[in-house]
């Protein structure tokens, strides 16, 4: 079946854990946001669920069609937090990146127990690397101009290592297809 394509980087995903983190969001936006990322989660986890948002119909070709509502959302919300980020205490920012350091360490294990290949160890370096270089320029009393450089940079960077990684990952387990592998007819 695959799995779905989130099409956003790890500074996204800081800012939807500071807009949750945020005690000046108000519980009902913060629910809702919630409960849209929790649908959306759910349906990529049961089948009967993922049929529906292929209007029905099951697919054999490029699951998860809908995955880039996903990652819309994800970036709206970050947005949301982008614009309260000087608002943002110093005691979010590094709980925000603590906890995504431990979800890198912890998909790290995952990797080993279950196997999971599509993860690299190179990817969730610069995913922890991002984390960590996204929180401590978003600490204040930082240049915003050499923090808004120095994001830019890091960002370009984890989009350019992920694109690499993700396409020598489809290489190497690309299908090969040759005439050999087919069985022969007996006309």
């Amino acid at each position: 079946l695959g799995i779905p394509h989130v099409f956003c980087g790890m500074f996204a995903v800081f800012l939807v854990m500071l807009f949750f983190l945020n005690g000046k969001n108000s519980i009902r936006n913060r629910l809702i946001a919630l409960g849209v990322i929790g649908v959306l989660v759910v349906s990529f986890s049961i089948r009967g669920l993922d049929v529906i948002w292929h209007g029905f119909s099951p697919n054999n070709a490029f699951n998860f069609r809908y995955s880039f509502v996903f990652s819309y959302i994800l970036l709206v919300i970050a947005g949301y937090a982008w614009e309260q980020r000087r608002e943002m205490s110093r005691r979010n920012l590094i709980l925000s990146g603590v906890l995504l350091l431990v979800m890198c360490a912890g998909l790290v294990v995952m990797k080993h127990r279950m196997g999971l290949s599509y993860l690299s160890h190179t990817g969730l370096a610069v995913s922890a690397a991002v984390v960590a270089v996204t929180a401590v320029c978003l600490l204040p009393g930082k240049s915003r101009r050499l923090a808004g450089a120095v994001l830019t940079l890091v960002c370009l960077f984890e989009l350019g290592a992920n694109c690499y990684l993700s396409l020598h990952a489809v290489m190497e387990d690309a299908f090969r297809l040759d005439a050999s592998s087919y069985p022969r007819s007996s006309h």
